[in-house]
């Protein structure tokens, strides 16, 4: 069992981004905002609206890294930065209206957001060991890791493995949000055990090899299930379902991406994530009322609606949840 109070909530992101919006133009594509980007540091940034004591630990790199970096001191986001020699990843999404015969929707514009990720060529073989060297005191610090995003070019597949190894507390509770490869990778590893994770439909596909439906889903998770003790796996605007000790659960998210701008879909998921694991890990919720929290926290990121604690406790049952 974990203890009761968190001491720090900690969050690795090793491969953020300069995430920019831009629309097009006559002339070109027009910015107009740039955010510190990627998975954990947008995990990090909804864990904080939540009153959550978090610290984000992530590499930079070059321009854009220094910008990254200027951009979360602005933010006031708890967050320890590694400089280093490669670019620091830029991803550009851009959102376009797209005429529609009428008849086809009830609108003749649809708004598509199109994502370019941005990776600068280079070498760093001293960035993953210094790194990891920055890492090990915060292991001893935190009674909750999260593990965020893809792994930077130039790490190791297995780093994810080889940084779980080093948290010695047995206490600690781990949770990761990675693609599935990465997440196969990790698992290769037979020591390895995770508390949680949250994974997209596409991504479990990749990771267990078998297509998502309701038949396979609890069967390839009563596989992983005794060394992952919670499996959410989200799919858009459907129903998001979660496996944990032999139990299945559908939770219908309050989230449709078909009614707003897609750009503020952007970091959606990084919402639901934050939600979930301050449910389970900070406020010690069941993990039906914890896929409450996390649908919440997504609507509220999806909207533009900032995140507070209160409302998240006293909404919970909003959500529709029911067994599979």
């Amino acid at each position: 069992m974990h203890k009761k109070g968190i001491s720090m909530l900690l969050i690795v992101c090793p491969n953020p981004s300069l995430d920019c919006f831009a629309t097009p133009t006559p002339t070109g594509i027009s910015v107009y905002r740039e955010i510190a980007g990627g998975s954990g540091i947008n995990v990090g940034r909804s864990l904080r609206q939540l009153d959550t004591k978090i610290k984000v630990v992530a590499p930079l790199g070059g321009f854009n890294g220094y910008h990254v970096r200027r951009l979360l001191k602005a933010e006031g986001l708890p967050t320890r930065t590694l400089m280093g020699p490669i670019n620091t990843r830029q991803t550009c999404y851009t959102t376009r209206s797209r005429h529609v015969p009428f008849g086809n929707s009830a609108s003749p514009e649809e708004r598509t957001l199109s994502i370019e990720d941005i990776y600068f060529e280079g070498e760093n073989p001293q960035g993953y060991a210094t790194f990891t060297k920055t890492l090990i005191p915060y292991f001893k610090k935190a009674h909750t890791v999260l593990f965020c995003g893809a792994l930077p070019p130039h790490f190791p597949s297995d780093s994810y493995a080889m940084w779980c190894r080093m948290i010695e507390n047995s206490d600690t509770a781990i949770y990761m949000d990675t693609p599935g490869q990465t997440l196969s990778a990790t698992l290769a590893h037979p020591d390895v055990r995770l508390t949680g994770i949250k994974i997209n439909r596409h991504e479990w596909e990749a990771w267990t090899g078998v297509g998502f439906s309701t038949e396979s889903f609890p069967q390839q998770s009563a596989v992983a299930a005794h060394r992952i003790a919670h499996i959410v796996v989200t799919d858009g605007p459907n129903p998001i379902m979660g496996y944990h000790q032999g139990r299945q659960i559908s939770c219908r998210p309050l989230v449709f991406s078909d009614t707003q701008d897609p750009g503020y879909s952007v970091g959606s998921g990084d919402a639901f994530m934050a939600g979930f694991v301050w449910g389970l890990a900070h406020q010690k919720l069941s993990e039906t009322e914890a896929l409450q929290a996390g649908s919440l926290a997504a609507a509220h990121h999806y909207f533009n609606k900032p995140l507070s604690r209160r409302y998240l406790r006293s909404h919970l049952n909003h959500v529709e949840v029911a067994s599979l």
